[in-house]
C-alpha cells in the first residue's frame, strides 16, 4: 500500500515533467509565432484547436483537460502574438 508521502512524491516528479514539458511547448509556440509572422499567416487556426480537443474528449478526463488546454492554448496564442 502506498503512503501518502510516496503518492506526494509521484505527484512532484509528474509535476516537474509538466513543467519541462509544457516549458518546451511554449518555446515551441514562440517558433511558430515567428513563422507565421513570417508567412503573413493568423495566430488562430480553428482546425488545429479542433484536432487537440477531438484527442481530448477521448479521455476520462476530457472536461478537466479541456479546461486545462483551453488556457494553454491561450497562453500559445499571447505568446505568438506578442513573444517574450
Amino acid at each position: 500500500m502506498q503512503t501518502l508521502k510516496m503518492l506526494r512524491k509521484r505527484i512532484d516528479t509528474i509535476d516537474n515533467e509538466l513543467i519541462e514539458l509544457l516549458e518546451a511547448r511554449f518555446k515551441t509556440c514562440l517558433e511558430i509565432g515567428a513563422v507565421k509572422k513570417r508567412e503573413g499567416s493568423a495566430v488562430f487556426d480553428a482546425s488545429r484547436e479542433k484536432v487537440i480537443q477531438d484527442k481530448l474528449i477521448k479521455s476520462p478526463y476530457s472536461s478537466e483537460l479541456t479546461d486545462i488546454f483551453n488556457h494553454i492554448m491561450q497562453h500559445c496564442k499571447t505568446l505568438q502574438r506578442n513573444g517574450l
